[in-house]
């Protein structure tokens, strides 16, 4: 759906301009990260849903949560997931213009620490917004 790659791609565009150059980006959520690939950011949606709420001719309300998620390796602390949201993917959710001309609401769901069971690679934190948009 094109409004998906839109959404995915005003929050990708807004991190990058702040991240260190390093950084990897994923459209969508990555299934095998080995430690080349850290740090790295992935941009998804989940749970997308129509509201039923119908607006211009043609378009209805849609709600998703909007996931941005940094991965680093598997020996980060806590305290340096934290500084990845701190620093660049909550500001970039939070004030994108890009992002806010196309969501009617953007509203901070929270975020968890994941780990990678498997290959024990890497670590991550997982910011959760819900969202609103018409499409």
């Amino acid at each position: 759906m094109k409004k998906h790659i839109e959404i995915r791609q005003a929050v990708m565009d807004a991190i990058k301009s702040a991240s260190p150059e390093a950084t990897r980006f994923y459209d969508g959520r990555p299934e095998f990260l080995s430690t080349q690939d850290l740090p790295a950011i992935a941009i998804y949606l989940s749970d997308a849903e129509c509201t039923a709420e119908a607006g211009t001719i043609g378009e209805y309300g849609w709600q998703a949560v909007l996931h941005a998620e940094v991965f680093l390796q598997s020996d980060c602390s806590d305290t340096d997931l934290d500084c990845w949201i701190e620093q660049y993917l909550s500001p970039a959710v939070r004030d994108s213009v890009e992002l806010n001309t196309l969501t009617i609401t953007n509203n901070p769901q929270g975020y968890d620490y994941l780990h990678d069971d498997e290959a024990t690679t890497w670590r991550s934190a997982d910011l959760r917004s819900v969202i609103t948009y018409r499409m």
